[in-house]
């Protein structure tokens, strides 16, 4: 009887994981059609629009929304019924091992979709945003063919990160090089919920690194700004890469600059013989890093994942080149919610949330360049904003080593 039911309910499970992904593809196609005039197909970044009212934006899928839920509730049932059987099959759990580990992972993981569609389609919660993303898949044959998603994310974590986490554990260490800004832990022990608390004890231990002995900080103060020119960024590239034919790596805030940045430097006379490296499509991290391993004035192009975490000692790395100052982009949804939160609260998202991260990050990549004691290298910044903008001097001093700034870029 247990073996008939277990066939049983295993048709059931295939049928109803079938009629699941049918239903998927009907809500997606349909909640293309209810959005596509939001996107352009001859864009190359697509806009991200926030979902204000989720009900609302979508009512026209209601029903879908709906019974996909059901189906996978579907599924859930069948997978508890399954669950069951094998477990009066198996009391001890040491015949079927394997079995019994993957009805629980089948278990966790539809009890997860219900709830992300859940979060995604019901009970809007005002200290969430919620948006869509777009892409257009190519293909020879056709303009593009529009793939829509579904995003949530929590505006500020620091409350729940404080009671779920920092509250149910006695002590912890927190330690990176980039915690401070504008020599204060007070931006980052309120983005992550321990400010004010009364029980956090900070401290500051000095770099063992001698920076102005290893590195000479170049940076661009020209009144013509060149940092979002492909076209001059090549050009200064091309030189320093002649000049000093070492080891480079040149860190790009957009994978669009960074792509037409390659592609003219490619063009040059002897374009096609440079050691260049670029994150471009289809190109994958680790190879990159490989290459530059393997020749000794490699040009490496990155973008986001290369800012932060990447080793490269010694002479692996002597010149770091930063196009622009990595600040967010203002219109993503989490970054124009939480900088809304901050503004409607009598702040000034600008220098309490935009400057602070933007500080961060440009001392994440700074620190690519020296690693060790005896590492050192050119750190050349093109972004002009730095000597031109008031707040310029904050990002600079940022920094633990003095600079020269220059406006010719065949003078460095």
């Amino acid at each position: 009887k247990i073996n008939n039911d277990a066939g049983y309910q295993r048709e059931n499970l295939v049928k109803a994981i079938s009629d699941t992904k049918d239903c998927l593809k009907i809500l997606m196609k349909k909640l293309c059609e209810e959005h596509e005039s939001k996107f352009n197909p001859e864009n190359s970044y697509q806009v991200q629009p926030i979902l204000n009212n989720i009900a609302k934006d979508h009512a026209s899928i209601e029903k879908d929304i709906a019974l996909m839920k059901r189906n996978l509730e579907d599924v859930l049932y069948i997978l508890l019924r399954i669950k069951k059987i094998v477990l009066e099959i198996d009391k001890t759990r040491t015949d079927y091992p394997i079995l019994h580990t993957a009805m629980e992972q089948g278990v966790e993981i539809t009890e997860d979709l219900i709830a992300c569609l859940v979060s995604l389609t019901e009970d809007q919660d005002s200290d969430w945003v919620y948006w869509i993303e777009g892409e257009y898949k190519r293909s020879s044959k056709s303009k593009g063919k529009l793939t829509l998603s579904l995003f949530a994310v929590m505006i500020d974590i620091s409350n729940t990160l404080n009671m779920t986490f920092f509250e149910k554990i006695n002590s912890c260490i927190l330690t990176s090089a980039t915690l401070k800004v504008q020599n204060s832990f007070g931006y980052f022990l309120g983005r992550v919920g321990l400010y004010d608390i009364g029980y956090v004890q900070t401290k500051e231990f000095l770099s063992p690194f001698h920076y102005n002995e290893q590195v000479s900080y170049h940076q661009y103060g020209g009144a013509k700004e060149i940092s979002n020119n492909p076209s001059k960024v090549a050009d200064l590239i091309y030189e320093v890469h002649k000049k000093y034919n070492k080891r480079t790596m040149v860190l790009f805030t957009s994978i669009n600059a960074l792509s037409e940045t390659a592609k003219i430097l490619r063009a040059k006379p002897d374009g096609n013989d440079l050691p260049l490296f670029a994150q471009v499509r289809g190109a994958s991290r680790p190879s990159i890093i490989k290459g530059m391993h393997e020749r000794s004035n490699g040009i490496l192009f990155g973008t986001n994942s290369f800012w932060e975490g990447v080793d490269l000692p010694g002479d692996l790395l002597e010149i770091l080149i930063m196009v622009k100052l990595p600040f967010d982009v203002p219109t993503e949804p989490l970054v124009r919610s939480y900088a809304n939160r901050i503004n409607k609260l009598g702040g000034n998202s600008f220098i309490e949330y935009n400057l602070p991260e933007a500080i961060v990050k440009f001392r994440q990549g700074f620190g690519r360049l020296i690693r060790t004691s005896y590492d050192s290298g050119r750190f050349i910044c093109l972004d002009n904003r730095i000597v031109r903008k008031r707040y310029g001097e904050i990002i600079s001093q940022s920094l633990p080593i003095e600079m020269q700034t220059f406006s010719d870029i065949y003078s460095i």
